[in-house]
């Protein structure tokens, strides 16, 4: 897995999914000293969240990650 293989050039590990299979993926990089950010959309597993050292709703950030364009009334 990549995240595990360039572990070494990162501080922070910044996931997002709420699939409850990276619960092992999270616990060996807290392990190894790695800050794990969760960006989450919805519902997500208690085991997540609880491993994670900060949990960001994606609607609260998403003024900040999105461009909403909007269509031109040209038709050329």
């Amino acid at each position: 897995m990549v995240a595990i293989r360039l572990m070494s050039k990162y501080d922070t590990f910044c996931l997002f999914s709420s699939d409850s299979d990276f619960v092992s993926l999270i616990k060996f990089l807290k392990n190894n000293r790695k800050k794990v950010i969760l960006i989450k959309g919805g519902y997500v597993q208690y085991s997540l969240k609880a491993n994670s050292d900060l949990v960001i709703n994606a609607q609260d950030i998403k003024a900040n990650v999105a461009c909403i364009k909007q269509k031109s009334s040209f038709l050329g």
